[in-house]
């Protein structure tokens, strides 16, 4: 009878601090820690900014926003994972454009998130969904959110860079 294991397991070498080696490069260490910082960013950042679109521009009661806010801790999580990871491939891939370059960082941050939240509507509206937001509540604040993350894109950038700079590689 054949070895069903796979090959990549057979050798797997692991122990409570050391990251598996079939994982070495993508789930390193270093690679961890920034993931942890995306996310820790993702959700501050994401529950202080999102009172602009919920509460003063949807009128979500104080209710509805916590609700809208409980059920982003997870898919925030997930995709402050997701953005650092967007981000820093369409820096690392556009970085040496004279067209990106003359935009700035400013500009560079607010098409980065703008861009990284259209693709995040459907979940978006799906948390406000169950948090049985009102349909038109939700438009808005969908329209706003996308309008906002470009506008606040920067300053989330700045606040990824530092968050990833306090963590101790």
């Amino acid at each position: 009878m054949k070895n069903l294991q796979p090959h990549s397991l057979k050798n797997m070498k692991s122990t409570a601090f050391e990251v598996p080696t079939v994982f070495k490069g993508h789930f390193s260490k270093e690679k961890i820690k920034e993931m942890g910082a995306d996310a820790i960013s993702s959700n501050v950042f994401c529950a202080l900014m999102a009172v602009i679109p919920e509460l003063l521009l949807a009128g979500m009661d104080v209710q509805e926003y916590t609700r809208s806010r409980i059920g982003n801790i997870l898919p925030n999580t997930f995709s402050g994972v997701v953005y650092g990871k967007w981000r820093s491939f369409v820096i690392e891939k556009l970085e040496k454009s004279q067209e990106w370059i003359a935009l700035g960082e400013i500009l560079q941050d607010g098409i980065i998130s703008g861009s990284f939240s259209i693709a995040y509507l459907p979940i978006y509206f799906s948390i406000l969904n169950m948090a049985e937001v009102e349909h038109e509540k939700i438009m808005v604040a969908m329209i706003a959110s996308v309008i906002n993350s470009s506008i606040t894109g920067p300053l989330l950038g700045i606040v990824m860079d530092e968050v990833r700079k306090k963590i101790p590689h």
